[in-house]
């Protein structure tokens, strides 16, 4: 598995498999939305022109993971991840969950009637419907998330249980800009990888590019830099608990914290009608008392 790093404006992914053709793997993943395209040309499009040059060596059997926003058919935009190799069919898995006031703009007939607001999110991107969830290579199940998705403990369950063996995120930090949001995401993602029993692969512009493996433990790492980084991670099928299970838990956790909040407005009432208990009188006793003696 290969991770390719970037720097904020930089598009040198060609030139970065060009410089590690001797490397050996699977998988290559970048960083999300590196290009605009059209669905139409993929074939075709310079950025998929430049990848299948690039491809070479040992690097000529791989399948590269590109971010890149897609131009359908219908002019609608949507931030896709596309897999290109040079022997296998391109699939493509759309965005499902846009980040508000960067993506899209919420209840837009109302807000877009303000030029500032509108200016700053002048279109949304469009929620694709997926065929699937997981990308199918060669018997192994992948779950490639786009930026944020990453978050999504609940999705990532579901996913693992529509076969998702590993997860790749594809990111882009450059409107962001922000390393103490990226220190959070490695947190996030760790914990995720210890509920799911799945090793996490993330690539991403401007930010912290890393493998994390099923137990939580960082395997590789890249902190803001134009580079590839190259580490082997497991494949795992094997369902957690938390996984078969989750939305119970949830639910159950739920019901503790409503029933938390009951019980203390219940006992807040009760202390009103009943005036301060016994043991408030004595402390408030003593309190006084130290008072009166300290004079």
């Amino acid at each position: 598995m290969a991770i390719v790093s970037l720097k904020a404006g930089s598009r040198a992914i060609d030139s970065i498999l060009q410089q590690n053709n001797a490397v050996t793997c699977d998988y290559i993943l970048s960083p999300e939305a590196i290009s605009a395209v059209p669905q139409s040309s993929l074939s075709t499009h310079p950025t998929f022109t430049a990848l299948r040059r690039s491809l070479r060596d040992s690097l000529r059997n791989c399948t590269v993971f590109t971010g890149v926003f897609l131009t359908m058919p219908d002019r609608t935009v949507s931030n896709s991840v596309v897999t290109y190799a040079r022997d296998r069919a391109t699939q493509i898995r759309n965005k499902q969950r846009f980040i508000p006031f960067g993506e899209y703009l919420p209840c837009r007939n109302i807000l877009g009637k303000i030029e500032w607001i509108n200016n700053a999110v002048p279109y949304d991107l469009t929620a694709t419907p997926n065929r699937s969830e997981i990308i199918r290579i060669d018997g192994d199940g992948i779950s490639s998330l786009i930026c944020y998705e990453g978050i999504f403990g609940d999705d990532m369950c579901r996913y693992c249980r529509q076969g998702a063996e590993i997860f790749f995120i594809s990111v882009s930090n450059e409107i962001v800009d922000n390393m103490h949001c990226e220190k959070q995401m490695l947190n996030i993602s760790r914990a995720n990888a210890i509920t799911t029993d799945r090793s996490i692969v993330r690539a991403v512009q401007n930010g912290l590019s890393y493998a994390v493996d099923n137990r939580g433990r960082v395997l590789a790492f890249c902190d803001n830099a134009d580079s590839m980084v190259v580490q082997n991670v497991e494949l795992t099928s094997k369902q957690t608990f938390y996984t078969k299970h989750y939305r119970r838990i949830e639910y159950f956790y739920g019901f503790l914290f409503i029933g938390g909040i009951g019980w203390c407005m219940t006992a807040a009432g009760k202390s009103e009608k009943t005036g301060p208990s016994d043991f408030s009188k004595g402390l408030r006793g003593r309190i006084v008392g130290r008072s009166v003696g300290s004079y």
